[in-house]
């Protein structure tokens, strides 16, 4: 780091001395030339706007130095006693020059540039205005922190999906601002080096509030340079830097399935509902799923028996008692006769009335009254938000050996968000069924969820009032019993963007009514 001291007063030398300047370290020059001016060098001296522009783009600091000279000594070559009777003092001033000059925004970010941004938890900003604005790459910066820095590669893993050139740019500082802000000048110098007239774009979004202010200040005062925010809850870009471009609205599409859960660092292996056979099935059988959403709060007893009677089933080709356990049989009432004599009209099962006995027609048929009505009502009502990706039966690995493998019931991407559906006929009121699944639920939160996902558990039966209360408390939508049937409405609500306590409270006023 080189200090130039541009000034004509033969008493500068000296009074940068007592400011507490080194003067091995200062160079004296009468006329400033940046040609040998490289990123963290300091230029102290009283010089016209466009000169410190110029030592601003390359990364170097200017500190004006300023006096209150009186109309008498103007012109007059100075000494140190009266630099310090005129109250000479240092301001350091960042300057970059405007891309337009006009004041109403006409103008539009650079579609050839190349994209920095910081490495964090919340990586879904980053990646939506790479996606959106194509930069030619992306550079990641990162802390020395392995969570952080696995974060960083979980981001470069995604981009790399949607041909986006990137590279992780390690040893990014806490928290100094001095220290981010020299980071940032050399390596945009070093940026400059490689693509000379390249236009460089930062995205302060994410990372501590030091790390994007500071290095917001940095790029703010380089030529031929850009900051962003990605503002979630205006669903925009907003431009920070230069003032006369406008923002713009994201895209919907930015974020689907795959891309949401691959920033959590997993990948999508089967999507059961986009097989055209499941979905014919699902289609042929919906006014029977329907039907029974609809009924769920009357047929409590009877779905159970159902379940348990299904599963008894399991590789068996002989008719089976229509029971809740070997030593508990279950006799309909009249409601669960009339759910079974529909499920007979659709050739699903024989039910043996004297016997009480049914045979399930085939194994489909089975795993459909098993549970898997639910998973088809659910689908045919979500695959309706116009737009969206959804799908159901989602299998996902780790991309890491310290994740464990899982399953998504359902999730739907629409404008960059993420719905993760659970479905469940269990006895859920029972506190060892309702508690695992809820911290499975909160699991897949945690893990796969981030900041734009949000939980909905669908149960044909009441939750246990504690684990209901959890659930609320963690953030997870519940819709249990008679409500099912307003699956469609709840997933609409979601869609234009109501908070989660307002779903919620709404769901609660159907009871009332």
């Amino acid at each position: 780091m080189s200090i130039i001291l541009v000034t004509p007063h033969p008493g500068a030398l000296e009074w940068a001395e007592k400011q507490g300047f080194q003067s091995k370290d200062i160079q004296v020059a009468a006329n400033f030339e940046s040609a040998t001016l490289t990123a963290g060098d300091i230029v102290i001296g009283n010089l016209p706007v466009h000169v410190v522009a110029e030592i601003c783009r390359k990364g170097a600091s200017y500190q004006h130095l300023l006096m209150d000279i009186p109309s008498e000594w103007d012109g007059m070559a100075m000494d140190t006693d009266q630099m310090a009777r005129c109250g000479a003092r240092l301001e350091e001033y960042r300057v970059v020059m405007s891309s337009t000059g006009k004041t109403h925004k006409t103008s539009t970010l650079p579609a050839n540039h190349v994209q920095f941004c910081i490495a964090s938890d919340q990586l879904e900003a980053n990646y939506m205005a790479a996606a959106q604005l194509r930069p030619q790459r992306v550079y990641i910066l990162s802390s020395a922190s392995e969570h952080i820095l696995a974060a960083a590669r979980r981001l470069a893993d995604a981009l790399t999906t949607i041909d986006i050139p990137n590279e992780i740019i390690e040893g990014l500082p806490a928290s100094d601002p001095d220290e981010l802000r020299r980071f940032a000048f050399a390596l945009t110098s070093m940026v400059r080096g490689l693509i000379p007239d390249m236009h460089l774009l930062f995205n302060a979004t994410g990372g501590k509030k030091v790390m994007s202010f500071a290095l917001s200040q940095a790029f703010i005062a380089t030529a031929n340079s850009s900051v962003i925010y990605v503002d979630s809850v205006a669903d925009e870009i907003q431009v920070l830097s230069p003032w006369d471009v406008p923002g713009q609205k994201l895209m919907p599409g930015l974020i689907e399935i795959e891309s949401a859960l691959a920033l959590r660092g997993y990948r999508v292996t089967q999507r059961e509902t986009d097989d055209h056979e499941w979905q014919a099935r699902a289609s042929n059988r919906h006014a029977l799923s329907n039907w029974l959403a609809q009924k769920a709060d009357q047929l409590v007893q009877f779905i159970a028996a159902l379940n348990a009677t299904a599963a008894a089933a399991r590789g068996l080709n002989c008719a089976v008692p229509l029971c809740f356990n070997q030593d508990r049989p279950y006799k309909p009432n009249y409601p669960a006769q009339q759910a079974l004599q529909r499920i007979v009209e659709m050739g699903l099962l024989q039910w043996e009335r004297q016997a009480n006995t049914v045979l399930f027609a085939d194994e489909d048929a089975r795993q459909y009254l098993n549970g898997r009505w639910l998973e088809e009502f659910t689908w045919l009502a979500l695959r309706k938000i116009s737009g969206g990706d959804c799908a159901g039966g989602i299998k996902i690995e780790s991309q890491t050996s310290r994740a464990v493998d899982n399953e998504i019931d359902f999730a739907v991407a629409w404008h960059n968000r993420l719905l993760m559906v659970e479905c469940k006929t269990k006895n859920m009121k029972k506190p060892d069924v309702g508690n695992q699944e809820l911290y499975r639920i909160d699991s897949l939160q945690k893990q796969l969820g981030g900041y734009f996902a949000t939980s909905l558990l669908i149960s044909t039966r009441p939750l246990d009032p504690p684990a209901e209360q959890r659930a609320r408390q963690n953030r997870v939508i519940v819709l249990t019993g008679a409500n099912i049937i307003h699956l469609g409405q709840v997933a609409q609500k979601w869609q234009q963007g109501e908070a989660i306590s307002e779903i919620q409270s709404w769901i609660d006023s159907l009871q009332s009514l």
